[in-house]
């Protein structure tokens, strides 16, 4: 059996956010094997809180553990990379809306 990549405590960030360009960095809080690695991230619940306070309007009140696969989860350096992708693939797609919608303004 191979050794879980990821560890406890260890920040860890989605694959498929990052692919979508954005970088959601989540804590695993703890590892199972079930015939392959499995990870618990715990994701806060927002719940309002009442008028009569001040400060925050939300707080993080509830928590739920969610199980990820390895395979969802990536390390910081996998996660912008896949978000540079997709911010090229942006930046291109732009710059083509720009040069047809645009063709007086120069660069």
């Amino acid at each position: 059996m191979q050794p879980p990549k990821y560890n406890i405590n260890e920040v860890v960030y989605f694959r498929e956010s990052a692919a979508i360009g954005h970088l959601e960095a989540v804590t695993v809080s703890g590892i199972v094997y079930n015939g392959q690695w499995i990870y618990a991230i715990r994701a806060g619940v927002l719940m309002p809180i009442s008028p009569a306070q001040h400060g925050d309007r939300v707080s993080m009140v509830n928590a739920k553990t969610i199980m990820f696969t390895e395979n969802e989860l990536i390390t910081l350096c996998e996660a912008l990379t896949l978000a540079e992708a997709n911010a090229a693939i942006t930046l291109t797609n732009i710059q083509r809306q720009k040069a047809n919608l645009c063709p007086d303004i120069t660069e």
